[in-house]
């Protein structure tokens, strides 16, 4: 079983049901907030490593009010984020073609790691190397959760 897995198996013991649950919902934010914030003060490797830890089991725990599976949730994520890595060069030119009339972002380039061609550009006016989507890119699905 996985950890994200052992949240919800958690909840469920403690009598909390894997169903959309606007109020519950809305305790989870306030709980994220809470935990968010105590992650932004920590000084110690330790604080910051708890934070991060009690962050994954709220935002865990927000999916199950939800009535959501953490697990299913991540993977359409991360099955849509490696759509943004493209898996050859033709495609990484084509995706940084892409962004020549985009003003949010400048020196935009590709860069081959492992099997992947990962487009990196640098937000005007803030962040340098973030990941950008390819021209390939897919939304994730997110029906039938």
């Amino acid at each position: 079983m996985s950890e994200l897995n052992r949240v919800h198996e958690w909840n469920e013991l403690a009598g909390v049901k894997q169903e959309d649950n606007e109020e519950l919902f809305s305790l989870y934010i306030d709980l994220i907030h809470e935990e968010l914030n105590e992650l932004i003060t920590a000084t110690t490797r330790k604080g910051k490593l708890d934070g991060i830890g009690d962050l994954l089991v709220v935002v865990t725990g927000a999916a199950h009010a939800k009535g959501v599976n953490a697990e299913e949730l991540l993977k359409r994520i991360n099955d849509s984020n490696y759509t943004k890595f493209d898996t050859n060069e033709d495609d990484a030119k084509l995706s940084v073609e892409k962004y020549a009339n985009d003003s949010r972002y400048e020196n935009v380039r590709y860069k081959k790691v492992g099997d992947y061609y990962i487009i990196f550009g640098d937000k005007v006016g803030g962040a340098k190397n973030k990941i950008l989507k390819s021209h390939k890119y897919k939304e994730p699905d997110l029906t039938n959760l």
